[in-house]
């Protein structure tokens, strides 16, 4: 599966890794984007439906140990932070 990966992050700009703010399941293994050669940004998903401010740091250190260099925070049922987000992506 990985191999899939990154063969299609080699078209990439910039590689972005979603972890929900909710899911506790470790998604990617540490130092996960060294295989892709480009920028890697993480995305905390479903803020709307943190309980406590422990999910979303869980869910953002999983993201830096997995090599992302920026974090997001967004909702996309709520539309919350999602214009900076979406700014950086029109940069690239």
């Amino acid at each position: 599966m990985y191999t899939n990966i990154a063969t299609t992050a080699m078209d990439a700009d910039v590689v972005v890794l979603l972890q929900s703010a909710t899911d506790q399941r470790l998604i990617f293994p540490e130092a996960f984007s060294t295989m892709f050669g480009r920028p890697v940004v993480g995305v905390v998903t479903k803020i709307d439906l943190v309980t406590t401010l422990d999910q979303l740091k869980w869910a953002e250190k999983q993201l830096k140990e997995a090599g992302a260099q920026r974090i997001f925070e967004v909702s996309a049922l709520k539309g919350l932070q999602l214009d900076e987000f979406q700014a950086y992506l029109e940069k690239k």
